[in-house]
């Protein structure tokens, strides 16, 4: 055989050597890129993921039970305290929201004990106050049923509610006597939640079928469903009893937060 055949054999030999090496590194440094482009996605879907915002450490909520009692709440989570309106607000004991979302508080008043515990729902909660009475023990419950808001965070954004009110004490009787109307408004819902004085304070309910009518603002409350109507007058709301009830300046937060209300201590 002669030399140069046998320097074609191994030039062959070389070059596919040669070639089978390139091939190995080809499909080793696929393999690799895949490996890491399988690696980056994960970090590109990890950092594409959005963790859920934190719970309101403080809330807003109103509605109304299921006999027509009108609610509105402020709770602050991180305090573990809170207000209701009420002809004389009450304070709110305890008020927790545990990892599911439920809400808890209580209130004393004059020996009569209030629990509070609802549910999460998309729109607020959904729950059940039970009302004890200390001077017999019995017992009674009613579903609530809430939306939840958020309360203006100071007197120049506190506008989108109106308060009405006309309340006069009468010594010589004392008794009190006059109406206050609360209209909540958030967004396009609405909820008017009315008092009436007549000796003693009757409220707040939730009223029904309310409708406005040119100056009118005419519904029902109580459970008896009485119809009311008032008329506006300037500034304020003319109630059927003939006195004016003077449109307030204090906003929700004066209502829930400066008037005065019950003590967790004392409960008075």
């Amino acid at each position: 055989m002669s030399a140069s055949v046998i320097d074609t054999r191994r030039l062959s030999l070389a070059a596919l050597s040669m070639a089978l090496f390139c091939c190995r590194n080809e499909r080793r440094t696929e393999a690799a890129g895949s490996r890491n482009g399988a690696v980056d996605s994960e970090r590109m879907d990890t950092s594409s993921q959005t963790t859920e915002a934190p719970p309101q450490l403080r809330a807003l909520y109103y509605g109304k039970t299921a006999t027509g009692r009108g609610w509105l709440v402020y709770l602050d989570f991180q305090r573990g305290e809170g207000v209701r309106y009420a002809p004389r607000n009450y304070g709110l004991c305890d008020v927790r929201r545990d990892s599911l979302g439920t809400v808890s508080w209580f209130l004393s008043v004059r020996g009569d004990t209030e629990r509070f515990v609802g549910t999460p729902t998309p729109t607020g909660l959904n729950g059940v106050v039970t009302l004890t009475r200390g001077s017999t023990g019995r017992m009674r419950r009613d579903d609530v049923t809430l939306k939840q808001a958020l309360l203006p965070p100071n007197s120049s954004a506190d506008t989108g509610s109106d308060i009405f009110a006309n309340v006069s004490y009468i010594e010589q009787a004392g008794d009190l006597t006059g109406a206050e109307i609360v209209i909540l408004r958030f967004g396009t819902d609405s909820l008017v939640l009315l008092t009436m004085y007549e000796g003693t304070p009757d409220g707040p309910w939730a009223m029904k079928d309310v409708t406005w009518a040119g100056d009118s603002l005419r519904g029902s409350y109580g459970a008896s469903a009485f119809r009311i109507q008032l008329i506006r007058d300037k500034e304020g709301l003319r109630g059927p009893w003939g006195e004016v009830l003077k449109k307030q300046r204090q906003g929700l937060n004066g209502l829930l937060l400066a008037r005065r209300h019950t003590a967790c201590g004392d409960g008075r």
